[in-house]
């Protein structure tokens, strides 16, 4: 990915983001995801609308601390899996002692390298911390199961769930945009895509799960 004109440089804002949040996960944490604060309080939602099954494979992208990955953990069974990715390693180290079911890889969403497919796939809030979004929409739906159901020859499609802010505004982004502002990142509404609910669609339509807004 090339730098935009704006000065806008991918790679820089990805370090910067790292690096803050490696500094805010612990307080991000303990006052916000595992307490279910603020925009937290939609988490069981989210895991609800993912359809999570005992013997599912699921993939957390941008798992964080571990909050939904916490949900979902609690729906599946021995036969079950459970995969968190995040770019922040004080995040995962938060993440692999709250959820010990679950199996976290340091991983940037943009650049996913894992060697399974999964059945449900969730993402909470951090599609507005992507450069490319829709790319990441488009990866994931390369990660989709398709299972026969009960020798009918009928296929249960993967699901994802993607529960996201219109804007990128609220408690649990703070952090994000002091990186962006840090990087010196547009906002997305300056770089060139449809605003609102147009952008959205658009996003949303690339990926070939069911995602909930």
């Amino acid at each position: 990915m090339t730098a935009m004109a704006t000065g806008y440089d991918p790679v820089k804002y990805k370090m910067s983001s790292i690096q803050n949040w490696n500094t805010v996960a612990p307080g991000y944490h303990s006052d916000w995801a595992s307490k279910g604060r603020g925009p937290f309080r939609s988490t069981a939602e989210l895991v609800k609308a993912a359809g999570i099954r005992p013997a599912d494979s699921v993939l957390d992208v941008a798992c964080g601390t571990g909050a939904v990955s916490m949900q979902a953990a609690r729906l599946l069974g021995p036969s079950g899996t459970l995969v968190g990715i995040d770019f922040s390693r004080g995040a995962l180290a938060i993440a692999r002692s709250y959820v010990r079911a679950g199996h976290f890889v340091e991983m940037d969403a943009e650049n996913i390298g894992l060697g399974m497919r999964f059945d449900r796939i969730v993402c909470q809030y951090a599609l507005m911390f992507f450069p490319d979004p829709a790319g990441v929409l488009r990866r994931l739906g390369t990660f989709e199961e398709w299972r026969q159901a009960g020798g009918g020859g009928a296929r249960d499609a993967g699901r994802g769930a993607v529960f996201q802010h219109d804007n990128g505004a609220g408690p649990a982004s703070r952090a994000g945009h002091k990186a962006r502002r840090d990087a010196d990142r547009p906002p997305l509404w300056q770089r060139g895509r449809p605003a609102g609910r147009d952008r959205r669609r658009r996003i949303f339509r690339c990926f070939n799960h069911r995602v909930h807004l």
